[in-house]
């Protein structure tokens, strides 16, 4: 073609930092400090428009770069490099092949170690100014990720208008160490461990993620976290319109904190902004059953709204309290949650949490937990105790045993960062309660502690010699405003209050003497009490 021109260039040990475009690119992306050795041949074809076509395979060495804030650098890498471009106005066309096999690359928290294993790019596309169209892409990065497929990126500003992108993972230990382990630095999943194999298809179009669809083969995630899962088998489909495929997953079991889950299945849908149970879902729990029949969560304008319903049946307390690393409590536990909703940051439960413990039954209503995820959590509700057996209960905390049924009621709680901000609590001896009612010294005493008050319990001497006591009633009544708390009990002459009334012979009251407390001095007496094989908190 008449004008046309073509140069040959062999490149032996070039410094590039003796390129000034290349020097220029980077520079617009905010990198410094070039430096290594390139080697190869340049072809460059043009006309009498300048450049039309470019072409270079080379190798490199010993490559460097860096930026002022320390989020990208580069420090003796080396590879190959194969580049074919041809200018079709207003765009540029073309292949990219590269190599990275040696040196050590980090880039925005990801760090590759090229030693250990090389990383593989191919990509064929064009460019045109403010957008990279890649018509396939590849990317090897041997057992840990291959990543095939299509995509379109804005460049000013930078972002991912259209893709269609499949990965594959044989290895996802491998994964989680070159692309996971950056992102849960510092976190409570700083320690966590992963196996196990998985595939994933996005796709992506006007900026916006329209499918996803994610398999999990033998998945196990450990580690010191607050979370793991024994093995994971299964599939997640989303669609942002229209239905999606059923998903479904299979747990061998899995751990939240101390608490230990066992095998179950899981069959839900997610489809635009919302996720749905599509069955109830039982999962085992110490030696009983967690069911949640239902459950949803909507992504809204405003934010995210969810709800569901849970029951416990036959938990067992022994197995609980040991995981939980509490004193140990014997007997089963019964509870349920009619329905709860989450909305704006707070959840509220409705209609009454029944929990059967201790042969009796713990109410809680109007339970709310407001600003989740903030500093600081709002929770507030009321409880009522229904004939607790107070032998077992007593004996779990090794308190001192204490003989008869307890009923009580917790109005206006509210706890604010976990810790009490106010309430109003009596708790008195059932009604109702025709066995025998007994005390034991130790119980006597640590009454006695908590009230301040002055028992009828001497170290020495004749009532010494016994060592439980009969007795009519107990009541203890807290009340609680921030800095400030009230005690009382059942009216005594001179100004005192009973918590204990005593009956029979030999006859031991316990009288109360300060009503008005501070806080921090009511916890102090509730420290010191002696319970042993627990440390009071």
């Amino acid at each position: 073609m008449e004008g046309r021109w073509s140069l040959r260039v062999r490149l032996r040990r070039l410094d590039p930092a003796r390129l000034p475009p290349l020097v220029a690119a980077l520079g617009n992306l905010g990198l410094e400090g070039l430096g290594g050795r390139i080697r190869g041949r340049l072809h460059l074809e043009g006309g009498a428009g300048g450049v039309d076509r470019l072409g270079f395979e080379g190798r490199f060495e010993d490559l460097a770069w860096s930026d002022a804030p320390g989020e990208q650098a580069a420090e003796g890498v080396r590879g190959e490099v194969s580049l074919a471009l041809r200018r079709a106005e207003p765009s540029w066309r073309g292949r990219l092949a590269l190599t990275l096999d040696g040196g050590e690359l980090y880039s925005d928290s990801l760090f590759f170690d090229l030693n250990k294993r090389p990383l593989v790019l191919d990509a064929r596309g064009g460019w045109r100014p403010g957008r990279l169209t890649l018509d396939t892409l590849q990317l090897d990065d041997g057992q840990a990720l291959r990543l095939s497929g299509a995509a379109t990126l804005a460049l000013a500003p930078f972002g991912l208008l259209r893709a269609d992108l499949a990965a594959e993972s044989a290895d996802l230990a491998a994964l989680h160490a070159r692309w996971g382990q950056p992102w849960v630095l510092d976190t409570p999943f700083e320690g966590v461990t992963a196996a196990g194999s998985g595939q994933a298809h996005l796709h992506w179009h006007q900026g916006r993620a329209r499918a996803l669809d994610l398999t999990l083969s033998g998945l196990r995630i450990d580690g010191e976290t607050p979370f793991a899962i024994d093995r994971l088998d299964g599939e997640l489909h989303w669609r942002a319109e229209g239905v999606a495929p059923d998903s479904h997953l299979r747990l061998g079991g899995f751990r939240l904190g101390r608490l230990a889950f066992g095998a179950t299945e899981v069959a839900f849908n997610t489809s635009g902004r919302m996720a749905y149970l599509r069955r109830p879902l039982v999962i085992p729990f110490h030696e009983g059953k967690l069911r949640i029949p239902e459950a949803t969560w909507v992504q809204t304008d405003e934010g995210a709204e969810g709800g569901f319903s849970l029951r416990l049946h036959e938990v067992s307390l022994a197995s609980l309290t040991e995981a939980l690393a509490w004193p140990r409590m014997e007997g089963r536990v019964n509870a349920e949650i009619p329905r709860a909703r989450y909305r704006a940051g707070t959840l509220k439960v409705g209609g009454d949490v029944v929990i059967q413990a201790f042969d009796g039954r713990i109410v809680i209503g109007d339970l709310a937990l407001a600003e989740i995820g903030s500093a600081a959590p709002v929770l507030t509700g009321r409880l009522r105790l229904h004939r607790l057996d107070l032998l077992p209960l007593t004996r779990t905390f090794s308190f001192g045993d204490i003989q008869g049924r307890l009923d009580g009621e917790i109005e206006d709680l509210r706890l604010v960062a976990r810790q009490p901000d106010r309430f109003e609590a009596r708790f008195f001896t059932s009604p109702d309660d025709d066995r025998p009612h007994r005390i034991s010294q130790r119980a006597v005493e640590n009454l006695t502690e908590l009230g301040n008050g002055v028992s009828g319990v001497p170290s020495t001497g004749f009532l010494s010699l016994f060592k439980t006591f009969g007795y009519d009633r107990i009541e203890l009544r807290i009340r609680q405003r921030g800095d400030h708390a009230w005690i009382d009990g059942i009216p005594a002459g001179k100004g005192g209050y009973y918590l204990v009334k005593g009956a029979g012979i030999p006859r031991i009251d316990v009288i109360g003497r300060n009503r008005e407390v501070a806080w921090n001095d009511l916890v102090a007496r509730l420290r010191s009490i002696r319970v042993e094989g627990m440390q009071m908190r």
